[in-house]
């Protein structure tokens, strides 16, 4: 076969890697309200067709039951996440659910067994001092159990890209119109995508991070449907909108700690500095609202 020919059924499976089909459906008998049916689960009481004998693999669904897993596996979606992003995060948020695990758990999951692996390796926890000790103690003990933390650091740090997405992609091609919910979902699957790039590259290579870039860049082409520039420019911005985020919140702790050895003219900069900043984000989250507005508005127009 050419490679031209398995790159186009790769495409393929992207896009669309589940077909369901009622042919050949066996007729059940319902061991729990003995109702005769044909499919995989009786319409009168729910129990599934499979129900029979207790066997070990009765014992080993009811294991990976406490994780969610019976019946969507793990592995298949994170297969799933690392060759077509996008499209998984696309079908998860338009109501294909069925096939794919639950993001908040899967990225819980990820994140124990990154930790776990990661503190066998190197057993003594990440701890970030300063030189004076009551300086800056609050910052520092946040950025210390957000490192020795991954599930929750990495949905923190995900979760500053809801809104900018949101702004920025708003009237994308594809999942136009998302909402700030789905936002949420999104960024639980991109965090675990994070994860997985970082975990990488502390176990291979460190040149593995750089997949971090290529993986959201391809994730918010699939899932919004922009080209190149339209997909890059917007992720730099949001990337950006990030760091003056993280800054205002590391400037905000700053201040709370030193608060009251500031004198007035000092407090007053600072917090002018701080209205500025947000002021900034705001103008820049609105001008690329209005962008991305317009250039949909062209679109219609042009396919009209």
């Amino acid at each position: 076969m050419k490679v031209k020919e398995l790159f186009a059924r790769f495409r393929a499976w992207q896009t669309s890697p589940f077909h369901y089909s009622d042919e050949g459906l066996e007729e059940h008998h319902c061991a729990n309200c003995d109702h005769t049916y044909t499919g995989n689960y009786c319409p009168v009481c729910g129990q599934a067709a499979d129900v029979g004998r207790i066997t070990w693999q009765s014992v080993w669904k009811n294991v990976l039951s406490v994780w969610g897993m019976e019946s969507k596996s793990l592995v298949y979606s994170l297969w799933q996440l690392l060759w077509r992003p996008g499209y998984l995060i696309s079908d998860y948020i338009n109501g294909h659910r069925q096939q794919s695990y639950s993001p908040t758990s899967m990225l819980f999951i990820v994140a124990l067994f990154y930790a776990l692996v990661t503190k066998w390796i190197n057993p003594v926890p990440i701890d970030i001092v300063a030189e004076d000790e009551d300086d800056l103690i609050i910052l520092l003990n946040a950025i210390n159990w957000l490192i020795n933390n991954p599930g929750w650091g990495i949905m923190t740090i995900t979760m500053f890209f809801i809104i900018p997405t949101w702004a920025l992609f708003r009237f994308s091609p594809r999942n136009n119109h998302h909402t700030l919910p789905q936002g949420a979902f999104i960024q639980l699957f991109m965090g675990t995508l994070l994860l997985m790039c970082i975990f990488f590259s502390e176990i291979i290579s460190n040149y593995l991070k750089w997949l971090i870039p290529i993986y959201y860049y391809i994730a918010y082409r699939q899932l919004f449907g922009y080209r190149f520039w339209g997909t890059t420019w917007r992720l730099l911005l949001i990337v950006n909108i990030w760091f003056l985020v993280i800054l205002i919140l590391i400037a905000m702790t700053i201040l709370f700690e030193r608060i009251s050895t500031y004198p007035t003219s000092e407090f007053i900069g600072f917090l002018v500095f701080e209205l500025v900043l947000l002021l900034f984000i705001f103008i820049i989250l609105f001008i690329g609202y209005r962008i991305s507005k317009k250039t949909s508005q062209a679109r219609t127009d042009t396919t009209c």
